[in-house]
């Protein structure tokens, strides 16, 4: 019993080595490509996303947080054709970090959530410039949001090489809050592959 109880607190132990090693602040680069999901309903045949900036992660233990500066492009492609509508925002997601070590001090399986809103700076249509939703501006009279909020969820993989660390998210953005003229629903959630790098 003892062998067994003493084995069990080993494998513990080991288990939370790999994440107990990291414990501090890293800053890198983040790199992210996807699509976005919208209502075909809403006249949108398809759209994509790209994400470029930089991260901060704070470890603590197995829980960490992370918080990202990217520059946030939606190209957005009409039903019918017509010009594509391109929004450039600036993308603040705050995130929460789950890490369950699987070899440990090696590679982790990485869980989470958190919030990102974004602040629009452009927007083209068919290669004009259009305002954005800044109060005061055409595009936020007709309802569409200022500052656009999403909910980024994740499930990815760290791996630790202790002078390096990188990681790949597979991040589900759920739109919570743009809404047309009319007050209706034009959502635009993304699914986004984001690639890191962090020292």
């Amino acid at each position: 019993m003892k062998k067994t109880t003493a084995f069990l607190v080993a494998a513990l132990a080991m288990c939370a080595a790999s994440p107990a090693m990291a414990l501090g602040l890293k800053y890198g680069a983040r790199l992210g490509y996807g699509m976005g999901m919208p209502d075909p309903s809403k006249g949108v045949d398809s759209a994509s996303v790209m994400d470029v900036g930089l991260g901060v992660q704070l470890d603590l233990a197995i829980v960490g947080i992370e918080v990202d500066a990217l520059y946030n492009r939606q190209t957005i492609t009409p039903k019918g054709g017509g010009g594509d509508s391109v929004t450039g925002n600036i993308a603040l997601p705050i995130l929460g970090r789950f890490s369950l070590p699987v070899i440990p001090l090696l590679l982790s399986l990485d869980f989470g959530a958190g919030l990102e809103p974004r602040f629009p700076i452009s927007a083209t249509v068919d290669g004009k410039d259009k305002p954005t939703g800044i109060p005061g501006a055409k595009a936020y009279k007709e309802g569409l949001t200022a500052m656009p909020l999403y909910l980024p969820i994740l499930i990815g993989a760290t791996l630790d090489l202790h002078f390096i660390t990188a990681n790949l998210d597979l991040r589900y953005e759920r739109d919570l809050t743009q809404l047309n003229k009319k007050g209706s629903a034009v959502k635009n959630h993304e699914f986004v592959a984001m690639a890191g790098v962090f020292f």
